[in-house]
């Protein structure tokens, strides 16, 4: 199957043809009631500079709801420290955009900014945090029109069987590689089964997959300069002084980046490259991750 994660989820879910998946999507893995989503318009997903030099972005899937509600769909595979204050951001420049000069604050409306990360955020084990604006003592939501949700796929890695719950499901979609786990999914959720067949299809155009290779390629390239990032880092550190401790936490690191290869598929070889870990240790970690699966 073709992978990695953005394309694909692109391909299937930013499709106006495939709207009853994405539909189907929204409503579970957001618990959104299905008259909001009755009519769902895809809108570009660039967001122009605001001027001259200002930062430009992209989105991977940006829906408007029936209700007018702004939903903006990011996957991030490489790790960024910098997730929740980027996501804040993005959905601060949807947010604005619905505001024209003559249109008053009322007329604002709902933005949801969903990040589906290939990397763990936060440290507790639950897969899916939403945020919103609320007082810190007596918890009462200032506005509706925030919602901030992050889902982190590697945390549902370790479980060994198909979930009963649909939210669960669309996760194990995301991150399955196998095509029989594919399938199984496939059984226990109807619009799953549709859009395992619309992989098998893209999977087997030509064209698709060669692009597919590319932005693979490019993936493996940042993780390989994040490793090549701290390596320079390290050796800085080992001018101004080693601190105990520190060796252990870096081999952390490399094991990190390693499994993040291994999930997407890279060669052994690629990773002893990429990471400097031995031959011995990738196997261990791949025999390792398989268990866990």
């Amino acid at each position: 199957m073709i992978r990695p994660l953005d394309f694909i989820f692109k391909l299937i879910f930013g499709d106006p043809l495939h709207a009853d998946i994405t539909r189907s999507f929204l409503a579970d893995v957001l618990n959104l009631p299905q008259e909001e989503l009755k009519s769902l318009t895809f809108t570009n997903t660039e967001l122009n500079r605001e001027y001259k030099y200002g930062k430009k972005g992209a989105l991977d899937v940006r829906i408007t709801a029936a209700s007018g509600a702004d939903i903006m769909i990011e996957i991030q595979i490489v790790p960024d420290r910098a997730m929740a204050d980027r996501s804040l951001y993005y959905w601060a420049r949807v947010f604005t955009s619905h505001l024209e000069k003559k249109q008053g604050f009322d007329e604002l409306t709902k933005t949801i900014a969903v990040n589906i990360l290939h990397f763990d955020l936060f440290e507790y084990p639950r897969h899916h945090s939403t945020f919103r604006l609320r007082e810190d003592n007596e918890g009462t939501v200032l506005t509706d029109l925030l919602q901030i949700d992050f889902l982190e796929l590697s945390k549902i890695k370790k479980l060994s069987s198909v979930s009963k719950d649909k939210k669960t499901q669309w996760l194990q979609f995301l991150i399955t590689r196998d095509e029989e786990a594919l399938n199984m999914l496939g059984q226990e959720n109807p619009a799953i089964e549709k859009a395992v067949g619309i992989l098998k299809t893209l999977s087997g155009d030509e064209k698709i997959r060669r692009e597919a290779f590319y932005r693979e390629k490019e993936i493996r390239d940042e993780l390989s300069r994040q490793v090549s990032a701290r390596k320079e880092g390290r050796a800085e550190g080992k001018v101004e002084g080693r601190v105990e401790g520190r060796v252990e936490g870096r081999v952390e690191e490399k094991e990190e980046i390693a499994l993040k290869l291994l999930s997407m598929g890279s060669d052994v070889k690629f990773i002893q490259t990429a990471t400097g870990l031995s031959e011995e240790r990738i196997l261990a970690l791949k025999g390792k991750a398989s268990n866990q699966n």
